[in-house]
């Protein structure tokens, strides 16, 4: 079931916009969410933003791991550090929620999206559920933009090798220049959305399919207490 939020599109761009900046940006003009099916327990909210990664030399390094999460196709970048040496605009320093710090995605030619996953130890560590509420993330795209440039952002439950739900958003910018980050805390406009899942892809690219970084400066999510999880296999 794919549900487009046409009359909530503009309440999500204000959501997202940074009016306290000079410089010039564009909302995004779409804003849609989805959920579709494929076939507990006082949570805790957690909200991880990535300022204790050191970055003092180099201002971009690929991201393996940031507890408690397991990352594929990710760099961490100190905005600060990037702009001093030409690796980004001055204008993508808003790419950082808190300090300097921000992931990006790094896109390739097939357009394969970059991969955030639980790490599979920290169930039986402290005790919780593998699958958590994603509840969402900030998230903006690099440089100075293409029309109709799009954001995707996929949550999966997947169980024993397969796909049992997704949940999609789908963000398009319909002009050029630099864009604002958008605040995507999902479930308040579609409640449920983001429950129970294990991995979140996320890729960019324009109207033409070119793959294009997306830095993302907060991910939002809940934690559950144990309940006896199927054994989870990913592919």
């Amino acid at each position: 079931m794919r549900l487009n939020l046409w009359q909530l599109s503009a309440v999500l761009c204000a959501v997202g916009t940074t009016t306290a900046s000079p410089l010039r940006y564009f909302d995004q003009t779409i804003l849609s969410l989805g959920e579709e099916t494929l076939t507990r327990l006082s949570p805790a909210k957690t909200s991880i933003q990535f300022g204790d990664i050191d970055l003092t030399e180099k201002p971009v390094k690929p991201l393996d791991h940031h507890f408690p999460l397991d990352f594929l196709r990710m760099n961490v970048m100190n905005t600060s550090l990037a702009v001093e040496q030409g690796v980004i605009s001055e204008n993508d320093t808003d790419c950082a929620v808190r300090g300097t710090n921000t992931i990006v995605t790094v896109p390739n030619k097939y357009n394969s999206p970059s991969r955030m996953t639980f790490d599979s130890e920290v169930p039986v560590d402290y005790n919780v559920s593998q699958f958590f509420n994603f509840k969402g993330l900030t998230m903006k795209p690099v440089g100075p933009l293409q029309p109709f440039t799009v954001a995707e952002v996929h949550a999966w439950r997947i169980a024993n090798g397969t796909a049992l739900k997704v949940y999609n958003v789908f963000a398009v910018w319909g002009g050029k220049g630099h864009a604002n980050p958008i605040v995507g805390d999902f479930p308040k406009f579609f409640p449920g959305w983001g429950e129970d899942v294990n991995v979140v892809e996320i890729s960019a690219y324009t109207q033409e399919r070119k793959p294009w970084e997306l830095c993302i400066g907060r991910i939002e999510f809940e934690l559950h207490e144990n309940a006896d999880d199927e054994t989870l296999t990913l592919n």
